[in-house]
């Protein structure tokens, strides 16, 4: 079992805003009223945002890895399903990333030269994107590093809740031939680690 994880959350962290909202002055009470709507309006729509994608990073302890993968079935940005019970037998590597997040951004091209390199010994990638990204913004993410797949999406959190923990981005969870998850590396990981998890998975049979 080996579990990679950076003593420190990055860039990757979501931020909460804070709005004060003062009373008094000189304004009347029915341009206080028509002023302070809108601001707690947006304050509201600024804390939805924030809490579903902290969400990601919330997420009970699971069990310890090596752990049986649960059922998920992943969507994409485009409509797609993909089940991972139906992809048993080859190596699945799920990469969860972020907009703001520039380590995902370095990974992505290695994580496509892998899936290209090691397709035909049964390796499947499928990029998952955090809950406040819109379809659009995952489709120019998966058009730009020219993914095998559309772009995974995680509207309620449920893949990272289930793959999970999520503490930092990005994070990837492989999961061997056999449906278990065997590894789980987060962060900024060096290409060649990476790989030589991969590669181990695709080599156990």
């Amino acid at each position: 079992m080996i579990i990679d994880t950076p003593p420190s959350l990055t860039d990757s962290t979501p931020a909460a805003a804070a709005v004060r909202v003062e009373s008094g002055g000189s304004h009347s009470p029915r341009q206080r009223a028509g002023l302070g709507r809108p601001v707690l309006l947006m304050v509201a729509a600024l804390a939805v945002a924030a809490m579903g994608l902290g969400a990601w990073f919330l997420m009970d302890e699971p069990q310890l890895e090596p752990r049986a993968a649960p059922p998920v079935e992943f969507q994409t940005a485009l409509g797609e399903r993909i089940s991972l019970p139906a992809l048993r037998g080859r190596v699945v590597l799920v990469s969860f990333w972020g907009e703001t997040c520039p380590q995902c951004e370095r990974q992505m091209p290695a994580i496509v030269q892998m899936q290209q390199q090691w397709l035909a010994q049964g390796l499947v990638t499928i990029a998952v994107a955090t809950p406040d990204l819109s379809a659009r913004k995952v489709l120019e993410f998966a058009s730009r590093h020219a993914l095998p797949h559309a772009g995974g999406v995680d509207p309620t959190s449920e893949i990272a809740r289930q793959l999970g923990p999520i503490h930092v981005l990005p994070t990837h969870v492989v999961i061997d031939r056999q449906g278990m998850i065997v590894q789980r590396l987060a962060g900024d990981v060096p290409t060649a680690r990476l790989e030589g998890r991969i590669s181990e998975a695709l080599a156990g049979g």
